[in-house]
């Protein structure tokens, strides 16, 4: 059975990530960059979304934002390694073709953010 409190957490968590989601997409289309960064953004929203929604119990704990963050920053370094230089002539990745990426990332980011943070504890 979900606990009352647990709902709101989910819900609040919901919304702010909708918010951040939004408010992205604005930018991303106010500066008007290329389509490829749209697929960036979904590609670090929803691995991060998921992975910080699972471990919500562990929240409060240091090593779980300090393991979380590392690996964070780790992602945006490698992201915009892959979509600026790697793919710097390509204007449009589809979100479908990138969604299978991001699947993988979420799936190996779960454990790694497992693993940091039971070794941080």
């Amino acid at each position: 059975m979900v606990k009352r409190d647990q709902f709101a957490m989910s819900r609040t968590s919901s919304v702010v990530g909708c918010t951040v989601a939004v408010a992205a997409g604005v930018v991303l289309y106010k500066f008007h960059m290329a389509q490829k960064w749209d697929a960036a953004f979904i590609g670090t929203l929803v691995p991060f979304w998921g992975v910080a929604s699972i471990f919500q119990s562990r929240w409060s704990h240091a090593s779980f934002w300090t393991s979380f963050t590392a690996c964070f920053v780790a992602h945006i370094g490698l992201t915009w390694y892959v979509f600026a230089i790697v793919m710097r002539n390509i204007d449009t990745v589809g979100l479908l073709v990138w969604t299978p990426v991001a699947m993988f990332e979420g799936l190996g980011l779960y454990y790694l953010v497992d693993l940091l943070d039971r070794k941080l504890q």
